[in-house]
């Protein structure tokens, strides 16, 4: 009775459905031997993940992040095929999907990933590439598809924000109606938000104000470093971008300019570190509170040194500046503290909003964050024999 009502239900369905049925088989099939060719075991990719997506098939979802390389260095990585593939059979499309800012990535017919040194990619909105590759099995026509990530590491950067509230900051900005500190407290954010999109491991932040002394900011900052936090930072806890911008909102301008004091500090703080040491210092270039920076940037007349020169690998403290104000109040002194510590300085007279100085903040993030000695804005000391 029981084959009789199955071979009842069987005959009952339509051929069109048993056939598209039948033709769902073969495709389904079809396409889980097509990947069968890129491997998905994490052994193969060592220092590299795959996310749990990369588990099964049909792999759906599935990202793999290969193997990091480092700016500034050379770099290969052949993708594995799974057991029993003929690499020699097989064609590999890759496609870049995200765009390098600087140098390049190559790929080669048998399937490597490379950069060298002298032209390494540098990220243009995140710090991984993202990679798509294609590939297709001469012998039977098979073919697999898979994502990429390839992170490009950098040194973990400690950075130190030297900014100016003193009194003239409540001045509006050259050309504009906002005033420079309103200005600064969004561009600063802005920044901070950059150092989350690129966000790497020990990557870490300071801040100093300066006005007639120096000023601490306030809890969690204080005198310490916070870390960066990732992009995509869990929203149980503040994104470090939020502290600093919550920071920002309870200063209060001063009297006077303690640039000299403000700078020592801040060597004093990245000092005995093996990240990239960064101060980046924002002010309209007025100093009138000893210790004074005196020609030529890198001494005090106090007889202190900012440091001992970009080349001193035990002091190599660099210094970026951003300065605002009037074209003859921007003392040539700024260009000489970059010059004279292996930094870049840029400076806006007639920015009218707020959109020349984030450019200028976004324009330093990049300068930093490669470490390199290629001007964006003006005077940029020659590092080619350190």
């Amino acid at each position: 009775m029981k084959n009789s009502n199955e071979r009842y239900l069987t005959k009952d369905i339509p051929i069109s459905l048993r056939v598209l049925f039948l033709l769902l088989l073969i495709v389904i099939s079809i396409h889980l031997k097509s990947q069968n060719i890129i491997s998905r075991t994490a052994s193969d990719y060592p220092g590299g993940s795959l996310n749990s997506s990369c588990s099964s098939s049909p792999y759906t979802g599935c990202v793999i992040t290969l193997p990091p390389a480092k700016y500034g260095e050379s770099y290969t990585f052949t993708i594995p095929l799974k057991t029993g593939i003929t690499r020699s059979a097989i064609s590999f499309i890759f496609t870049q999907v995200s765009n390098c800012s600087e140098g390049s990535i190559s790929f080669t017919a048998d399937g490597k990933v490379e950069m060298i040194s002298v032209s390494s990619c540098f990220p243009e909105s995140s710090n991984f590439i993202e990679i798509d590759l294609e590939t297709i099995n001469g012998s039977d026509g098979t073919s697999d598809r898979q994502k990429f990530h390839l992170p490009i590491l950098r040194n973990p950067i400690k950075v130190v924000l030297v900014l100016d509230i003193s009194s003239k900051m409540s001045l509006p900005v050259p050309g504009g109606t906002d005033t420079r500190w309103n200005i600064l407290k969004k561009t600063v954010t802005l920044f901070a938000k950059k150092f989350e999109k690129y966000y790497q491991e020990e990557d870490s932040i300071s801040i100093i104000y300066y006005a007639k002394d120096t000023v601490m900011p306030d809890s969690p900052i204080g005198s310490e470093f916070i870390a960066i936090t990732p992009e995509n930072h869990l929203p149980t806890n503040l994104k470090s971008s939020e502290i600093i911008q919550s920071d920002l909102l309870n200063q209060t301008l001063k009297d006077s300019s303690a640039v000299g004091k403000a700078l020592l500090l801040a060597k004093s703080k990245l000092e005995n570190s093996d990240a990239t040491k960064i101060v980046l210092l924002f002010t309209d270039g007025y100093q009138d509170v000893k210790p004074l920076v005196t020609k030529f940037g890198n001494k005090l007349t106090n007889n202190n040194f900012l440091s001992n020169g970009p080349c001193d690998k035990s002091d190599s403290i660099r210094y970026y500046t951003i300065g605002m104000g009037d074209i003859t109040s921007i003392p040539e002194i700024m260009g000489e503290i970059a010059d004279a510590n292996g930094g870049i300085t840029l400076s806006t007279t007639t920015g009218a909003d707020e959109g020349e100085l984030y450019n200028f903040f976004q324009n330093q993030f990049g300068n930093l964050i490669r470490g390199i000695s290629e001007p964006v804005g003006s005077r940029i000391i020659d590092l080619s024999n350190c």
